[in-house]
């Protein structure tokens, strides 16, 4: 069966959270967060405690923010939402995404390891 998405609305949080509950409600099996860079995990966090089951789609902008600080804004959303992060990037180079992956997946750079991990391996 072919799976649908929702792209939600950028401009009224209680808006974007209200279609966030009913796509939650009727199977639809992910939502579309973006935003001004910064702004995407905090978006998708407030979905993540409106919902349950739909999968949180975040538009990350790379290049604007560290990898490894945006690696840590994941595993912390991936946790808070029990594992239904999907993360697509926006603007990332191999490079900042090969970090990026690192972090994720345990590695230490510059001293950070993530506490807690990802909730997906």
């Amino acid at each position: 069966m072919i799976r649908f998405g929702l792209v939600l609305p950028d401009g009224d949080r209680g808006a974007r959270l209200d279609r966030a509950r009913a796509a939650d409600q009727v199977g639809v099996a992910a939502v579309l967060l973006t935003g001004p860079p910064g702004t995407e995990t905090v978006r998708a966090a407030a979905v993540a405690t409106a919902t349950r089951w739909t999968r949180i789609a975040v538009a990350l902008a790379f290049g604007t923010e560290d990898p490894v600080t945006l690696a840590e804004e994941i595993s912390v959303l991936d946790n808070l939402s029990n594992g239904r992060v999907v993360v697509v990037p926006r603007g990332a180079d191999a490079g900042e995404l090969q970090r990026f992956q690192e972090v994720l997946a345990g590695t230490v750079i510059r001293g950070v390891r993530l506490r807690p991990p990802p909730v997906q391996p």
